[in-house]
Parts: C-alpha cells; sequence; structure tokens
C-alpha cells in the first residue's frame, strides 16, 4: 500500500475472499457486499478470513488518508486449471479421484451449498473491477448457480460415465481435517453484473475442462 501511494498508481487491486462474510445468524444467505457475520478468533479456521478482514482495513484506510485508488476482490469458490490437486478443498479432490479413476470420496451428506466460478469468467471479472469498479468498494466475485457439494459429486461421475464410478461416503480419519461449519453461500453478484460481466462456463464445462488439463 506504501509503494502504491508513492507510485501513484492508477488502482490497487486487492484479492480478499468471500470467506470475509464469516458466519452469518441462522447461517442465513449472504445478500451483498454490505452484510457481515460473525468470525470467532479462537477458532484456528478463522486465521484466513481475519487477516483478509485486516487486509481490507488497511486499503480502506490508504483510501481514506492517502486517496490510494483501491478497490477489493472477494472470490468465492474458483476453479479450473492449475489448481493443484493437492489443494485440500472439495472441488480439487473431487476432480483428483475423477483424475485417478477413483470413486468420489465424500465427508459429509453434500449438504453444503455453494457457487463455483470457473477461471476464466474469474479472471475477466477481475480486470472488468480494476477497470470499471468504484474505487473504495468490494466486490463478490461468483458464479450465480448454487448447487450442494453432492450435486457437484454427481455431476462429475456422470461427467465420465466410461470409467464407472461412483459417490461414496468416506470417514474422516485426518484429525486436522477442518470442517466448514457455514452450509450455504449464496453471494449477491449484482454489482459485478452491472459492470457488464456475465458468466461464460457452465459446471459441466468449467470442470471438464479443469479434468482434462490434468490428463
Amino acid at each position: 500500500m506504501e509503494l502504491a501511494r508513492e507510485k501513484k498508481i492508477k488502482c490497487f487491486l486487492f484479492f480478499s475472499t468471500g470467506a470475509v462474510y464469516g458466519t452469518v445468524e441462522n447461517n442465513s444467505l449472504i445478500n451483498n457486499e454490505e452484510k457481515f457475520g460473525a468470525l470467532d478468533p479462537l477458532k484456528i479456521e478463522s486465521c484466513y478470513p481475519e487477516s483478509k478482514r485486516m487486509g481490507e482495513n488497511m486499503c480502506r484506510a490508504w483510501f481514506s488518508q492517502y486517496q490510494v485508488p483501491v478497490k477489493v476482490i472477494r472470490p468465492f469458490h474458483t476453479y479450473g486449471p492449475g489448481v493443484g490437486l493437492e489443494d485440500g478443498r472439495v472441488f480439487a479432490d473431487f476432480v483428483r479421484n475423477i483424475v485417478n479413476n477413483e470413486d468420489i470420496a465424500m465427508n459429509s451428506d453434500g449438504s453444503a451449498k455453494r457457487n463455483f466460478c470457473y477461471l476464466a469468467d474469474a479472471v475477466v471479472a477481475y480486470f472488468m473491477i480494476l477497470l470499471k469498479g468504484n474505487i473504495g468498494e468490494a466486490y463478490n466475485v461468483s458464479s450465480d448457480k448454487q448447487i450442494s457439494i453432492l450435486e457437484l459429486a454427481n455431476i462429475l461421475v456422470d461427467m465420465f460415465p466410461e470409467k464407472n464410478l461412483k459417490v461414496i461416503r468416506k470417514e474422516i480419519l485426518n484429525k486436522d481435517y477442518l470442517r466448514t461449519t457455514t452450509l450455504d453461500y449464496l453471494p449477491d453478484i449484482s454489482k459485478l453484473v452491472n459492470l457488464g460481466w456475465k458468466q461464460t462456463y457452465s459446471i459441466e464445462d468449467g470442470f471438464k475442462r479443469m479434468v482434462k488439463s490434468f490428463e
């Protein structure tokens, strides 16, 4: 931020995360960029969203005091070629299973719902925010379609019938496994859409491209 101030840049784009919203009351859906819930600082999984909240606040401070033209991006679940198969997020685990010709192993009942955004669509959104977004504001970056984890697993299995795979439940043996407590995320992306963004890749198209990139 200090370098951005010294160089008098045209725009500073800060990559935050949709996780900054925390756990809203009764796991209700996230409506827009101004609705926040609680983060428990004594939970180890809070380290990531807490650090991103601090980063956003620092951006806002430099904007307020030094007029550094900052914009904040809050990506949700972005997937695509280049994401490591050992990444640890559920979609990466599923893709690893498919690539390795293994049944998809689920550590939950799969009822949690997420919005998955293909990388190419996300990159277009980043540039739109950089070039057309309002200074000093945050933008959710996500797809406009919400699906459950179980639905995603079944879609992936159905996309590759020649592999003859199925979805199975698997007991969590790793004591360090961190389970997400928030059941549903439904980001409001109207601010992004108003900049002219639209989703191009479907779940099926995006994940097929991701799987093929590893194969």
